[in-house]
């Protein structure tokens, strides 16, 4: 009845911190039009599912999909995988990077903290696949990670959403490929049940279409040899697709990308 009456709603809304910039305001603006009033919160994947459970938010993008929780919705967004990022300065190979160059490089590893779902992420990385290296920094944000990297104190992994952010930081990095196995965060739009399917479902295609428009393009433009692992989703079949398949979809004749009504 409230939807067919068109009685806008209250929308609590909580952003992933890698997505606040570039995908946030843009969303907002997109679904104003449905919306009474509208809060936002941002912050880790943690931090977001406790506000969730404390009933502050009704929907959020979480890089955990959440599969603990009951009488919730969840739909895929997004797929990443992950970056090496190391001090200009360093005399990496161009190519092929190992885990052994990086383990005696001569600077250590900064990790983000346990509290973040990019630490936990590289932390089980590490232990399933008994890669030793020497961690000396945790920080709790992709900020103060890059800016040590910056400053030639470490290297790091990182996920490109985070990394698009701060491109002014790219001057003193190099960004190359993560040495194999492949390591990639998945993104999740997470709400109640009880939650409005409509406003939910008004979401989650400005998300598909803003992460399809803005975020990956970005991505690509950093690192283009992520273009087949990049995932993104079909809102319209809701199955991830590689972004070199959308891009061979949308090129116009001189090779520039289409918008997307």
């Amino acid at each position: 009845m409230r939807a067919e009456n068109l009685i806008r709603r209250e929308l609590r809304l909580g952003i992933l911190d890698s997505f606040t910039r570039d995908i946030c305001a843009k969303l907002i603006k997109t679904i104003d039009q449905q919306l009474k009033h509208c809060s936002v919160l941002s912050g880790t994947s943690d931090h977001l599912q406790s506000r969730f459970r404390s009933d502050e938010l009704d929907i959020f993008v979480s890089s955990d999909p959440c599969f603990n929780f009951d009488n919730v919705r969840r739909k895929f967004l997004y797929n990443e995988p992950s970056l090496l990022v190391y001090p200009a300065s360093m005399e990496f190979p161009e190519k092929n990077i190992e885990w052994s160059t990086l383990q005696f490089c001569g600077i250590p590893f900064i990790g983000l903290s346990n509290g973040s779902g990019g630490g936990k992420l590289f932390d089980n990385f590490i232990l399933s696949h008994n890669i030793p290296i020497c961690q000396k920094y945790k920080v709790d944000g992709v900020c103060v990670l890059l800016e040590l990297v910056n400053e030639g104190m470490g290297w790091s992994i990182v996920r490109p959403a985070g990394l698009v952010q701060h491109k002014k930081f790219l001057n003193n990095i190099k960004v190359a490929p993560k040495p194999k196995p492949l390591l990639s965060r998945e993104v999740y739009l997470i709400s109640k049940k009880s939650f409005s399917y409509e406003l939910y479902q008004s979401v989650y295609f400005s998300l598909a279409q803003l992460i399809r428009d803005i975020l990956a393009p970005k991505t690509i433009a950093l690192a283009p040899w992520l273009k087949d692992d990049l995932l993104i989703v079909d809102p319209a079949t809701e199955k991830k697709k590689p972004f070199s398949e959308f891009i061979a979809d949308q090129k116009d004749e001189i090779g520039c990308y289409k918008a997307i009504s």
